[in-house]
């Protein structure tokens, strides 16, 4: 088996058209659930507190399947979550362990050292989102908002560190680390300015929304494009 740079990028490019069906599978289902209860479906299975909630689409939609495919559907999902969430969660640990622990806190740490500080990691990682998460507001937004705006934090530094490696072979691990880090500390900043700072001067060429009444800066979500 061929394990050289450019199979890797023919690995990532085509992970990446896989990934571009991804809007389709989101969206299909929600265009449905929006048709269905323009059409007088679902009028209060979809309510919440009195109101709409998107949440529940999802949801309402599996209750129109059969007996064997709503649970064939309910544990694909628990099986999506949990893949992702063990996913995420040995990159925390592989991250610190190889790039952190071992190149800069402990060069000469063995591999069970190395076992045990990724399986630190990992608890602590746990710990913290576990204690962060009620402060995250995700129970004022709906999910698919609350991920998408988050995201936003570092995949504009990933693109543009991605693009730069495929198609400029004068990248270095340095610009890397800068993009990356980078574009996680002004969506940071572009998160909290309008707190600070009046953006409506902005709204004009649409690199600002009014949101509540505060003018936002949005983070590249497709309401903010086409609002």
């Amino acid at each position: 088996m061929r394990a050289d740079l450019p199979t890797a990028r023919a690995g990532l490019l085509f992970a990446a058209f896989l990934k571009l069906l991804m809007p389709v599978i989101v969206v299909i289902p929600g265009i449905a659930a929006y048709v269905l209860y323009k059409d007088g479906a679902f009028q209060d299975e979809m309510l919440l507190n009195g109101e709409v909630n998107p949440d529940n689409a999802y949801p309402v939609l599996l209750n129109l399947l059969p007996a064997g495919l709503k649970g064939l559907s309910f544990a694909a999902l628990t099986v999506a979550v949990v893949a992702s969430l063990a996913v995420k969660a040995s990159s925390i640990a592989t991250i610190f362990t190889l790039d952190i622990y071992k190149k800069v806190l402990k060069k000469e740490a063995s591999e069970d050292k190395q076992v045990v500080i990724g399986r630190i990691t990992l608890i602590a990682a746990m710990l913290i989102a576990v204690i962060i998460a009620p402060f995250l507001g995700i129970d004022k937004k709906d999910g698919f908002e609350f991920i998408q705006e988050y995201t936003g934090f570092v995949s504009p530094g990933v693109l543009a560190m991605f693009i730069l490696g495929f198609f400029w072979k004068r990248t270095t691990s340095r610009a890397v680390l800068f993009a990356t880090i980078g574009g996680f500390v002004l969506s940071v900043i572009f998160k909290f300015l309008p707190l600070y700072t009046d953006l409506s001067f902005l709204a004009p060429s649409k690199f600002a929304f009014n949101v509540n009444g505060v003018y936002e800066i949005p983070f590249l979500t497709e309401w903010d494009l086409f609002s």
